[in-house]
């Protein structure tokens, strides 16, 4: 021990300087790096919930689209019936057209599923589907991929429908970040917004959400942007 003693007195004293602030800050380092992997991790974990919140925020905006489109079509269309109106088409048409943003393609039936008449180059699609007054149905129409929505009207049914296009409009602004979007009614889908492949490092948070009482679920993929940690920092 003496012997050991002497020879660190022989070190110069630039040598034994750094020695002893090595050894009195190492704790202090490692204190620092913990404190840092903890910031990395509370900074994944926020951008983690800001991405699902996105994807929340999506599925309301699509479900807010659907329902303002299904409730303008409603009261038109119930409108048109209490006139007894000849063309209830025309009549109904007319209604919407004093509504800004609301889709002007639909068709109406009567009780018992028969097509009375169309607007907007609309095809009637799923004549056995029956909506009683007051309730809403909702599918995807793979064959002119458009979602739609069959309301129960005093008098019969109408039934509208959304483009892609239109649907990709309503989570523009609040979902800037949104990187895939499907809509799935269980057995057909939708795909709204086909993003690129994901990055190795990088993974989309997926999620699945319900709208329209679960009879549609808005699958979304948004951007997580992850935090650098240190082995990134060296690469």
């Amino acid at each position: 021990m003496d012997g050991r003693l002497s020879q660190f007195d022989h070190w110069p004293t630039g040598t034994k300087l750094l020695l002893i602030l090595s050894a009195a800050l190492l704790p202090l380092g490692l204190a620092l790096a913990w404190a840092a992997r903890d910031s990395l991790d509370a900074a994944n974990n926020a951008n983690r919930a800001a991405a699902e919140q996105e994807g929340r925020a999506v599925a309301r905006a699509i479900e807010s689209l659907v329902a303002r489109n299904a409730l303008a079509l409603s009261v038109a269309a119930n409108g048109a019936f209490r006139e007894r109106v000849p063309d209830p088409c025309a009549a109904t048409e007319q209604s919407l057209a004093l509504t800004p943003a609301i889709a002007k393609r639909f068709a109406i039936r009567s009780p018992d599923g028969t097509v009375i008449c169309s607007a907007g180059d609309f095809e009637p699609r799923r004549d056995s589907v029956i909506v009683p007054p007051g309730d809403i149905r909702l599918w995807v129409s793979p064959l002119d991929r458009s979602l739609n929505y069959r309301v129960g009207i005093a008098g019969g049914m109408a039934t509208g429908d959304l483009t892609i296009e239109e649907l990709r409009g309503a989570p523009a602004e609040v979902g800037p970040g949104i990187d895939a979007l499907t809509i799935n009614d269980g057995s057909s889908q939708l795909r709204v917004i086909q993003g690129a492949q994901p990055s190795q490092k990088v993974e989309p948070i997926r999620r699945a959400h319900g709208i329209g009482r679960n009879q549609l679920r808005v699958e979304t993929a948004v951007a997580g942007g992850r935090t650098k940690n240190f082995r990134h920092i060296r690469k």
